[in-house]
């Protein structure tokens, strides 16, 4: 018998601003960029994780509305235990400061569009979601 795959769950928010740009951030261990969120800690809503994880990538920022999911993805490494990440990426409503401060795990923000997509190195993953939703 298959032994079967463990999985976290994160989630990821696509986080627009008034030109239709999508969100990212450049992420202080890899230098790769990234769609703000992360996992969904043991008894904890989706949304209210959401809220944390913008609480603490994007002090400062007010998640106004959070919507449906948008793209379904297999994250792009292993994380402890080999476990594999699942991510679940959502339409949300974020305002997001004219001069927010990062967390620490990150270093740099960006707003992407289809013109300016392939000049960031980032999550095929969070790619493909970005992708989705600029279509």
């Amino acid at each position: 018998m298959n032994q079967r795959q463990s999985y976290y769950i994160g989630i990821k928010g696509l986080i627009k601003n008034n030109q239709g740009d999508i969100l990212i951030l450049k992420d202080n261990s890899t230098g790769k960029w990234e769609v703000p969120g992360g996992r969904i800690d043991q008894n904890q809503a989706i949304e209210e994780a959401f809220r944390r994880e913008m609480a603490e990538e994007l002090p400062g920022s007010v998640v106004n509305g959070f919507g449906n999911v948008v793209y379904v993805a297999q994250g792009d490494f292993v994380v402890e235990n080999s476990h594999k990440l699942m991510l679940l990426f959502f339409s949300t409503d974020v305002s997001v400061p004219d001069k927010p401060k990062l967390s620490n795990e990150h270093s740099e923000l960006a707003w992407v569009n289809r013109n300016n997509l392939n000049d960031y190195p980032i999550y095929s993953s969070d790619k493909a979601a970005i992708e989705s939703v600029l279509a």
